[in-house]
């Protein structure tokens, strides 16, 4: 999402995250964002496996990651509710 911030004789940008939805999500099960989700943000470290593969990626906790328009499926190794864009 995107805020403007105005400043005196100018207006600036500033790029944040703001959920508008809580998914909780099950270790091992695909969770597959719908269509209008942007990003998404774990509140723990953990990895997960994207559409199925074999191959783990990292995340940090708080980490904020942005969703591709195909709508990927992601495996988290961890019970957990993540924050939605």
């Amino acid at each position: 999402m995107l805020q403007t911030v105005a400043t005196p004789g100018n207006q600036q940008i500033l790029q944040v995250f703001a959920p508008t939805t809580l998914v909780a999500v099950t270790a091992a099960t695909p969770w597959q964002p719908t269509a209008g989700q942007l990003a998404f943000r774990v509140p723990v470290a953990c990895t997960y496996k994207l559409n199925g593969s074999t191959e783990d990626a990292s995340l940090a906790a708080n980490q904020a990651t942005g969703i591709d328009d195909s709508l990927p499926s992601f495996t988290f190794d961890t019970d957990m509710t993540i924050e939605v864009m």
